[in-house]
């Protein structure tokens, strides 16, 4: 998945390695909000991991808000593109297939 960066929190495109984990945080609990986990597929850890994920980004949370603001990117930002992920990947399967790569956030 790729996550467009809000271009005011990322000048020049560079960006911290801090900012880089937190994206990551944020790039790992969309792929898991659509149903995308390195959890084993046992005793229903997948679909709570899922629902749990999908409640971090439609719920107002501090949580989401500080791991954005870490991230450089603005809440609402990041709501409309997880959320429009979502509609993709649900129409489209082969969007979050793992490929064993690193995934791009950029």
């Amino acid at each position: 998945m790729i996550i467009e960066t809000d271009p005011i929190a990322c000048r020049g495109g560079v960006i911290s390695p801090e900012q880089r984990l937190f994206r990551g945080v944020i790039v790992n609990a969309a792929m898991e909000a659509a149903g995308v986990s390195a959890l084993p597929d046992k005793s229903g850890d997948k679909d709570r991991a899922q629902r749990a994920a999908l409640a971090w980004f439609t719920r107002t949370n501090k949580d989401f808000n500080t791991v954005c603001s870490l991230a450089g990117l603005e809440p609402a930002f990041v709501r409309t593109k997880v959320s429009l992920f979502l509609e993709r990947a649900a129409a489209d399967p082969s969007l979050t297939r793992r490929r064993g790569g690193p995934v791009s956030v950029h």
